[in-house]
C-alpha cells in the first residue's frame, strides 16, 4: 500500500513539476519576447509596425514559395487564381455593401462565384 501511494504521489509531483516548468517557460518568454515588441511599438509605431510588415511579406513569400515547388506550376497557378478571384471578389462585395450599394455587391460576388467555377473546371481538365 505504501508502495502503491508513493508511487501516486510520484506521478502527482511530475505533474506539478511540469506544469510549473511550463509556466516558468510562459513567463520567461513573455518577458523576453513579448514584453519588448509591446514595448517598441509603443515607443516607435511606424518602425514597428514597417518591420512587422516586412517580416510578414517575407513569411508570405516563403509560403508562396513552398506551395508552388508542391504543388507544381501549372496546379500552382490555377491555385493562386482561384485564390485572387475569392479575395478579389469578397473584397468587392464588402466595399459595395460598406457604400450602400447592394447591387454591385451583388454583381460582384456572383461574377466571382461565375469565374470561380470556371476555374474550377478548367483546372480539372488535363
Amino acid at each position: 500500500m505504501i508502495k502503491k501511494l508513493s508511487g501516486e504521489f510520484k506521478k502527482l509531483s511530475s505533474s506539478l513539476g511540469k506544469i510549473l516548468i511550463l509556466s516558468a517557460i510562459c513567463i520567461a518568454m513573455a518577458l523576453g519576447v513579448a514584453f519588448p515588441l509591446w514595448k517598441w511599438a509603443t515607443t516607435s509605431p511606424k518602425s514597428y509596425t514597417t518591420a512587422m510588415l516586412v517580416v510578414m511579406g517575407l513569411l508570405l513569400l516563403l509560403l508562396i514559395i513552398r506551395t508552388a515547388v508542391k504543388k507544381g506550376p501549372k496546379s500552382f497557378i490555377f491555385f493562386t487564381l482561384k485564390f485572387a478571384i475569392i479575395a478579389g471578389g469578397l473584397a468587392g462585395t464588402v466595399f459595395f455593401i460598406l457604400n450602400s450599394n447592394r447591387i454591385a455587391a451583388l454583381i460582384v460576388f456572383l461574377v466571382a462565384g461565375i469565374i470561380y467555377a470556371i476555374l474550377s473546371v478548367g483546372d480539372k481538365k488535363k
